[in-house]
């Protein structure tokens, strides 16, 4: 997801720096709105249900489970990071 979240605000900073070059104000200013915060949540809300999925695949115990020491099979991390 680092790799999502790096393209996201490339893509975000050249489109900007585009619109802003050529002096487009509706441009930018409509690239902000889309691009802005509510782009920002819902990658923040996909990467944060890609890493419970992730978790859940890992096949380790949670955090819970470790500390109890807990014997195999484990139920894996079920809460939020």
């Amino acid at each position: 997801m680092t790799i999502a979240r790096t393209v996201f605000f490339a893509v975000k900073l050249v489109v900007q720096f585009l619109a802003f070059r050529e002096a487009r104000v509706f441009a930018l200013t409509l690239v902000k709105a889309i691009l802005g915060w509510p782009a920002t949540v819902l990658l923040l809300g996909l990467s944060d249900l890609y890493g419970l999925w992730r978790l859940g695949h890992l096949g380790s115990p949670s955090v819970a489970a470790f500390k109890a020491d807990t014997e195999p099979p484990w139920m894996g991390q079920r809460r939020r990071f």
